[in-house]
């Protein structure tokens, strides 16, 4: 009985075996002193482009890159805890105003006095969140109160703080009587309390500030001036609110205002990659590219320089570490007058570092007790784009068999013959 066998290696290096692969790929920088930023970043990023079109591995796009080098800033966190409490205690403050309100319509003015001063000094508790219209209204219904229970000098210390938040504010007709508008209208016209110019240094440019909801005017310059009504006999201490997008409120007693802000970045950050993903070689991993690696939470990482070596000439050189494992492939080196253009063939060897399981080839050391040689070194022949089949014919009860090794295209033939 004749017994024939083929047994075909037809797997491509570089890839997995079947299907997607689990293996995530990540290029995220490189390492050159010719190239600026920008040249850098736009070669790093065709190179991760073609990659993930020549492998069946998946290859971390530039965004999830990105998104997982983010650091969640914790301030953000604090800011919006804050800004939900902000927000409920102004719930309160509407519903303690519509309580004074009802009293106020009830003639039950020393009541309503009560409710609106409680509302007027938790607005320390709310300077993120309180609209301009609220103080305007409370101090409003203060000045009305106190004018029908004869306290003419109170109403219009209220009535003039409400101008000197809003030049322009009128009353509403339908809640409040005639004599309280001609009041606030003989104010507006006559001599009112003048804000002052408070100079302030900032850590950051353009920023805003805020009293009792409404707008501060800044007179910007190398040290900016505020123009707040300092020792205000109704505003002297109320809260000032500065904004910056980006950072984190700032909030400051107008009786205690700092001479310098210093602002708080609440913005996620980023883990800068610029210098770490040049080729180990067999450097120890340092503890900023250990951080770097453990957010990004790929398996198989690039690690390649680029520089010039001559007017036209470039050097390359690249290395997979397999992270955590810290296993590490031979460093792949190229001499190019071009080096966009021969991506592909960097690639292609790159890919070859991984054999037909999808497991990156660790170089062998030279003898026992040395470090792997992590220079390159051409792949042996299974290693390699060869397409090799085995062919064995046996005839049964015969001690010798022929066996015949062939490239892909049959261009090149071995005959071997096993001895008798």
């Amino acid at each position: 009985m004749i017994i024939a066998f083929v047994i075909s290696l037809g797997l491509q290096i570089g890839q997995p075996p079947s299907g997607p692969s689990p293996h995530e790929l990540a290029v995220v920088d490189a390492y050159s002193q010719t190239l600026d930023g920008q040249a850098l970043d736009q070669y790093v990023d065709e190179l991760r482009q073609k990659l993930g079109q020549r492998t069946r591995y998946s290859v971390l796009s530039k965004d999830l890159v990105r998104m997982r080098l983010n650091r969640p800033n914790p301030l953000a966190q604090v800011f919006k805890q804050e800004r939900t409490k902000q927000s409920r205690d102004l719930q309160k403050l509407d519903l303690q105003l519509d309580k004074a309100r009802e009293l106020y319509l009830a003639s039950r003015f020393g009541e309503a006095i009560g409710v609106l001063q409680q509302v007027w000094q938790k607005f320390d508790d709310v300077p993120w969140v309180v609209p301009p219209s609220l103080p305007l209204d409370v101090l409003s219904y203060l000045a009305t109160c106190e004018l029908f229970l004869g306290n003419e000098t109170a109403a219009k210390n209220y009535l003039s703080s409400v101008l000197d938040l809003s030049a322009d504010f009128v009353l509403k007709p339908n809640l409040f009587p005639p004599n309280v508008s001609a009041l606030l209208e003989k104010i507006r016209k006559g001599k009112r309390f003048a804000a002052q110019a408070f100079e302030i240094r900032s850590s950051e440019r353009e920023f805003e500030a805020f009293l009792l909801g409404h707008r501060v005017v800044i007179q910007s310059g190398e040290v900016d001036r505020l123009l707040v009504p300092m020792n205000h006999p109704v505003l002297g201490d109320e809260i000032v609110l500065f904004l910056k997008d980006g950072f984190y409120p700032e909030t400051y007693k107008l009786s205690r205002l700092p001479t310098e802000i210093r602002w708080r970045n609440m913005s996620d950050q980023s883990s800068s990659t610029r210098g770490l993903f040049g080729t180990l070689g067999s450097l120890t991993l340092s503890p900023i590219l250990v951080r770097v690696l453990k957010d990004l939470q790929a398996e198989y990482i690039l690690f390649f320089d680029l520089e010039k070596t001559s007017p036209k000439r470039w050097g390359i050189k690249a290395q997979w570490l397999q992270y955590p494992e810290d296993r590490r492939s031979a460093i792949i080196e190229q001499d190019t007058n071009n080096p966009v253009g021969d991506q592909i063939a960097l690639i292609d060897r790159l890919l070859a570092q991984f054999d037909s399981n999808g497991d990156l080839i660790i170089p062998v050391p030279e003898s026992f007790g040395q470090s792997a040689s992590l220079a390159y070194k051409s792949p042996e022949f299974y290693q390699t784009w060869w397409f090799w089949t085995l062919v064995g014919v046996g005839v049964a009860g015969a001690g010798a068999g022929t066996y015949y090794l062939m490239q892909g295209n049959d261009e090149l033939r071995f005959s071997v013959r096993q001895g008798e």
